[in-house]
């Protein structure tokens, strides 16, 4: 696992995420789409760019999004894996944040999201085919 720090923020529908320098997305995303590129795949930056999603549309009813306005733009630390995996249309590198996972606990969340922490870092263009992917280790 490799270190990073990135820095929360509340989105404006309510959501936490942890943001993370762009740069981080760019270089993974580069990687994908060098790989791909005999199947013309290209992957795009997600809406909010590289980012760690700590709560989810469907925990916005199990909380009021009010708590959350004291951790916005705090950073913090993190763990990731630099094994990138796919679904076939989203790409991600799983990550370990016990801050992230404290923070769902204390907003009344289980602690563990339905889909583990990761770092999304790039989705399919629609111009581009689903993917045959494996389980793990896209790349």
């Amino acid at each position: 696992m490799n270190k990073a720090t990135g820095q929360y923020a509340v989105m404006s529908d309510g959501l936490l995420v942890i943001l993370l320098n762009e740069d981080f997305g760019l270089y993974y995303r580069k990687m994908v789409n060098h790989a791909y590129r005999a199947k013309d795949l290209k992957i795009m930056n997600p809406n909010w760019g590289p980012h760690i999603s700590v709560t989810r549309h469907e925990d916005l009813d199990m909380y009021n999004p009010e708590t959350i306005w004291n951790v916005d733009g705090k950073p913090v630390d993190f763990e990731y894996s630099h094994e990138v995996e796919s679904n076939g249309k989203h790409f991600w590198l799983s990550v370990v944040c016990e801050d992230a996972l404290r923070i769902r606990e204390l907003l009344g969340l289980p602690r563990q999201p339905h889909f583990p922490l990761h770092i999304t870092i790039g989705i399919i263009t629609q111009d581009s085919t689903r993917i045959e992917y494996e389980d793990k280790g896209v790349l």
